[in-house]
């Protein structure tokens, strides 16, 4: 199953590289999505079995994890291979504006959900998953408006 998810990881890449589409909305679409389907079977069928606590907590500590891990594991190797020299970040690339906007959205949507779970006791209501798809579909306009230079924001 993960040489399946590699490869088509790669085709996307590729068809990234030949119509000219950056390699962050694909990050932040296509890849995103193909990447968390695993888990939204996983954490559904764990909140349908009458655990809906474990099923939120598992939206969550699942990617935490995997980046936690992920970044600290490379960073960390970096940092001990390049030692004393910083690691370099191009704070007027795209790139960098597009991983800021998507920290802010982050942080907004764990607040909510942070505040909006507890108050409805991990069963909240219908009109939620409406605005966390406004809150994404916002945030996915914005993200390829900006990467493709259509809004030109300057962070």
């Amino acid at each position: 199953m993960n040489i399946q998810a590699n490869e088509v990881v790669a085709v996307l890449q590729t068809f990234g590289i030949v119509f000219d589409v950056s390699v962050a909305v694909l990050g932040v679409t296509v890849l995103a999505i193909g990447n968390s389907v695993g888990d939204l079977v996983a954490d559904t069928t764990v909140a349908r079995q009458g655990k809906p606590a474990m099923g939120v907590s598992s939206c969550f500590g699942s990617p935490l994890l995997n980046d936690v891990l992920g970044l600290g594991i490379s960073l960390t190797a970096y940092t001990a291979k390049n030692f004393p020299h910083p690691f370099p970040v191009n704070t007027k690339s795209t790139d960098f504006k597009t991983v800021i906007f998507c920290w802010i959205m982050l942080s907004l949507t764990l607040v909510i959900h942070g505040v909006v779970f507890p108050l409805s006791r991990f069963t909240p209501p219908r009109i939620f998953s409406g605005l966390l798809f406004a809150l994404y579909i916002g945030f996915m306009l914005f993200n390829v408006l900006e990467v493709t230079n259509v809004l030109g924001f300057a962070f």
